[in-house]
């Protein structure tokens, strides 16, 4: 790798995930959940991240230690519905 070659982060806010599996890979796609004219919603797609069933393993882990450290400092966070249905 060039050295001297500077990799840029995208940095991307979003408010609403799909996950799906297969046996080889973990499909991740992040959006955002809009609110229109009337109440109506509408989900712009953002970034999609494919990762292995193996990473997908750690990421769970590394998760579940950021929220314990989080609710640790700020108190439990509180999710209305945690599994919706699509």
């Amino acid at each position: 790798m060039d050295e001297n070659k500077k990799i840029e982060i995208i940095d991307y806010y979003a408010n609403n995930i799909s996950v799906n599996t297969s046996m080889f890979e973990c499909v991740m796609e992040f959006g955002k959940e809009i609110m229109m004219e009337g109440g109506k919603t509408e989900l712009e797609k953002g970034v999609r991240v494919r990762i292995s069933p193996q990473l997908l393993k750690v990421l769970s882990s590394l998760l579940a230690q950021s929220v314990e450290l989080y609710e640790n400092e700020n108190g439990k966070i509180n999710v209305r519905n945690p599994h919706p249905k699509e």
